[in-house]
C-alpha cells in the first residue's frame, strides 16, 4: 500500500535565495509524513540543486529529479512521471505555504468527494502588502460542464495550480503544453477540469502565499512570451468547438485574454514589432458582441471589455486605480 496521499510537485529554477524557507514551509506542513516532494531542478546555475540534494538526503519522502534547462513544462512533466501519491499538488518554489495547507485541501476532496478541490491563496506584493484572492465562499460544480463554463468565463476557479489539488486519476494522461512560457498552467487546468465529475471550491482556505516577485515570467519588457496564453486559448476553443454549449464561453475566455496582452503592450509601453498585433486584436474586442459578454464573462472581465472598446488607453487608465482587467 503506498504511504504517500499527495504527491507535491516543485519545479525548480534559480531560486536559492527562497528556496530555503520554500522547502521548511512544506517539511512544516501538519500531514507532512504523507506527503511525497518531488524536487525538480531544471538546470539550475546557482545553489538551487545542492539545497535540493540537502532536502533530498534529511528526508526519505523528499526526492531530487535533475534535467537540462527545458522550462517548467517539461519539468512538470517529468515531476508528473515521478509521483505515487493518490493526489496531486504542484507549488512554486519561491512562495510559501501555511503548515495547514495540505491537510486542508485534502480534507476538502474527501469530505465532498471531490475530483479537485481549490483553495484561496494571499497575494504578497513587493510592497509587503497582502490581498486575498477571492472572496469567502463555498461552491461545488456537480458537473463539468459547469465547472468548466465557470473557468472559461473568469468566474471563481481561476488558472493557478497552486490552490488546488487533483486526484491523480483525472490528470493521469494529461502533460503541459512544452514550449510555452505562460499559460500552460490555465491549460492544464481546462484539460482537469474536462476531465472530473466534481469539483469543490472554499475559500475560506488560504494557507497558500503566491509572493510576487519583479523576477517572475509577468514582468519585464514585452515579448512574443505574452502571446502564449492567446495560443492556448485558441487551442481550448479548437479543442472545445465541437461541444457547441461551450463555444462561446471559450470565445469570451480568448477575448479576455487579447485584452490582457494588449494590456501588457501598454504597461511595457511595447509598439515596435508588435502593431500588427495590436490593431488586430484591438479590432477584435471592439468586433465582439457587448451582448454575449455581459452572458459569458465574469462582471469584472465584462467591465474590462467595456472599457477596451471605449479606448485601451482609458482602460488603462481606470485599470490602475479599481483593477478591474
Amino acid at each position: 500500500m503506498n504511504d504517500y496521499l499527495i504527491s507535491i510537485i516543485v519545479p525548480i529554477y534559480n531560486t536559492s535565495k527562497y528556496l530555503h524557507d520554500s522547502i521548511e514551509s512544506l517539511v512544516n506542513q501538519t500531514i507532512f509524513s504523507k506527503l511525497e516532494i518531488i524536487l525538480i531542478d531544471d538546470g539550475s546555475t546557482d545553489d538551487s540543486l545542492l539545497i535540493c540534494q540537502e532536502y533530498s538526503n534529511k528526508y526519505k519522502n523528499i526526492k531530487t529529479v535533475v534535467q537540462k534547462n527545458n522550462g517548467v513544462s517539461s519539468a512538470r512533466n517529468l515531476g508528473l512521471e515521478n509521483t505515487s501519491g493518490e493526489y496531486i499538488a504542484f507549488f512554486d518554489s519561491d512562495d510559501l505555504a501555511e503548515s495547514i495547507l495540505y491537510e486542508s485541501l485534502l480534507d476538502l476532496c474527501k469530505k465532498y468527494d471531490a475530483d479537485v478541490s481549490i483553495g484561496d491563496f494571499c497575494r504578497i506584493f513587493p510592497n509587503g502588502n497582502k490581498k486575498k484572492y477571492r472572496k469567502n465562499l463555498i461552491r461545488v460544480w456537480n458537473d463539468k460542464e459547469e465547472a468548466i463554463k465557470s473557468f472559461l468565463s473568469g468566474d471563481l476557479i481561476g488558472n493557478n495550480l497552486v490552490d488546488k489539488l487533483f486526484k491523480k486519476e483525472v490528470i493521469r494522461d494529461i502533460k503541459f503544453p512544452s514550449g510555452f512560457a505562460i499559460g500552460e498552467d490555465m491549460f492544464f487546468v481546462y484539460k482537469a477540469l474536462k476531465n472530473s465529475t466534481k469539483v469543490v471550491l472554499n475559500s475560506n482556505i488560504c494557507h497558500y502565499q503566491y509572493i510576487l516577485r519583479k523576477s517572475s515570467a509577468m514582468n519585464g519588457d514585452f515579448s512574443d512570451k505574452y502571446f502564449d496564453t492567446v495560443n492556448l486559448s485558441e487551442a481550448i476553443l479548437e479543442d472545445i468547438v465541437s461541444y457547441s454549449p461551450l463555444v462561446p464561453y471559450a470565445e469570451a475566455h480568448l477575448i479576455h485574454e487579447k485584452i490582457k496582452v494588449l494590456e501588457y503592450m501598454m504597461k511595457n509601453n511595447a509598439s515596435k514589432g508588435y502593431d500588427k498585433y495590436r490593431m488586430k486584436y484591438t479590432k477584435d474586442i471592439r468586433k465582439y458582441s457587448i451582448v454575449k459578454g455581459v452572458k459569458y464573462l465574469s462582471k469584472r472581465q465584462f467591465y474590462g471589455l467595456i472599457l477596451m472598446k471605449i479606448s485601451p488607453f482609458f482602460y488603462m487608465h481606470v485599470h490602475k486605480i479599481m483593477k478591474i482587467g
